[in-house]
């Protein structure tokens, strides 16, 4: 499943897409795909992960992209699953992007490859607590997905390709909840700021945020009754507060937030655990959250 930047990275319609066929090697020239190639049988046979800045062919001419791929299983058998991303990178001066990934701090921090974990590690319990139902498996994993894509999407059109304008992002990140969740029911209310911020601390925000919009979306709301959700950003002497509401039927009260059992908490724990933070419950007329943790410099 791809999104649909590669689409617009590679100036395709998505309908000359062929599932079966590598749309990324078909737009190499010969000496980049055997790189390809090669680089793609190591990671095969070692289950491990390999990266490429090279050129690809369009419409308009060449454009320079960032390839990364990792290959997993859980069994001896074969391969059970593949993920990747791909960037544009064809408006920033070679040098600068060269100089980036050569960074000694960058490669040991690489955000796409922790991010694409993360995906494997939420799938993987997504299976474990949904096994039977697929069409949930699907959604949930289309919503990260995106998020992260947004996360690189802003990344890249940030100067320094580190910090991101959060406003923008999580604005794009709800309008796509919208449409994945169909909650037509709900009625969002967001008041952000509109600081840069640094990708590492944005991308388990936005996933936080869908982790808790689609706890609200599955939960809260039965029988698809109308509700609001409030979702409130502010910084304050470089800590920063995410508040989130809704008006649902409430948490049962066996739910331990601190101590969770259910998947939607877990992650939302993982997440914040991350970032050294602390999420408390706020008194409200459904659920709230108040989720915290300090910017370091």
């Amino acid at each position: 499943m791809w999104t649909e930047q590669i689409f617009n990275i590679l100036e395709i319609d998505s309908k000359s897409l062929n599932p079966e066929e590598n749309i990324i090697a078909k737009h190499l020239n010969e000496e980049e795909h055997k790189k390809l190639e090669q680089k793609e049988i190591e990671a095969y046979l070692t289950f491990s992960d390999f990266n490429l800045i090279t050129y690809v062919k369009t419409k308009s001419g060449l454009k320079r992209i960032y390839y990364y791929g990792k290959f997993f299983t859980s069994n001896v058998e074969g391969v059970e699953s593949f993920i990747g991303f791909v960037q544009d990178l064809s408006k920033y001066d070679p040098k600068i992007i060269d100089s980036y990934f050569e960074d000694e701090h960058l490669k040991d921090n690489n955000q796409i490859k922790n991010n694409l974990q993360l995906i494997l590690s939420l799938m993987q319990l997504d299976t474990r607590y949904n096994f039977n139902n697929s069409e949930e498996i699907i959604n949930s994993t289309n919503a990260r997905i995106r998020a992260m894509s947004y996360i690189h999407e802003q990344i890249y059109q940030s100067p320094d390709l580190i910090h991101i304008n959060l406003k923008k992002y999580l604005k794009k990140l709800l309008t796509s909840l919208i449409s994945v969740y169909d909650c037509d029911n709900i009625t969002f209310t967001v008041d952000l700021i509109e600081d840069e911020i640094n990708s590492k601390y944005a991308n388990p925000i936005g996933l936080i945020i869908n982790e808790l919009v689609f706890n609200s979306l599955k939960h809260a709301y039965p029988d698809n009754v109308k509700g609001n959700i409030n979702i409130n950003t502010e910084m304050k002497d470089n800590i920063f507060i995410l508040t989130y509401t809704d008006d649902g039927i409430g948490l049962p009260e066996e739910i331990n937030i601190n101590e969770p059992h259910t998947l939607g908490f877990i992650i939302i724990k993982n997440l914040i655990e991350q970032i050294d933070g602390t999420i408390t419950e706020k008194k409200c007329e459904g659920t709230g959250f108040e989720i915290k943790f300090k910017i370091k410099k």
